[in-house]
């Protein structure tokens, strides 16, 4: 394996900031083994079909996750989840995502208790809360997000679920975005 001396910048911020204090050195960057030669790493290979497919997966997860946030689950309202393909963090990606939202009486402690609930319904996952006048959930597991919002002044309530990207291609990409 030949190893190529780079006087410059090696283009990461904090190694170019080792080597420049440090020029004696050796800083040596391997490639990351898990990285596919097309595609970025985190980033699964999938058709628009597949895609497709984990949008409507996307408002199915998320319609179960309403449901729980509710005290009365057959009370809580489905029609509130809408789901699409928004462009995913590389070039060519898409990512499956879900969104839900409700107004509360701000008089009534129902937002919190909806966020307690989103937490627990959340269990195997990766999750934070952030209280104050606009009290945050964020988790995540496998490459998949949630974040909730629960404004007090308001009594509004949004949660959206955003699935791991997706690889499809450039004009598959493109073409899925723009589908409603």
């Amino acid at each position: 394996m030949d190893f190529q001396r780079t006087p410059g910048p090696i283009g990461d911020p904090f190694l170019d900031t080792v080597h420049r204090r440090h020029p004696d050195v050796d800083i040596v960057v391997l490639p990351d083994p898990r990285a596919d030669a097309g595609a970025p790493v985190g980033v699964l290979p999938a058709d628009a079909a597949t895609a497709r497919g984990e949008r409507d997966d996307a408002g199915t997860r998320l319609t179960a996750l309403w449901r729980a946030l509710h005290e009365d689950p057959d009370a809580a309202d489905p029609a509130r989840v809408s789901a699409w393909l928004a462009p995913g963090p590389a070039a060519g990606t898409v990512v499956a995502t879900a969104q839900a939202t409700a107004k509360v009486d701000p008089e009534t402690p129902d937002g919190r208790r909806m966020m307690s609930r989103l937490a627990g319904a959340l269990d195997g996952w990766d999750a934070q809360r952030h209280p104050g006048p606009v009290e945050r959930l964020v988790a995540s597991r496998d490459g998949a997000s949630v974040r909730a919002s629960y404004a007090e002044p308001t009594g509004l309530v949004v949660v959206v679920l955003t699935g791991p990207p997706l690889g499809v291609g450039a004009e598959a990409a493109h073409d899925l975005v723009g589908e409603a």
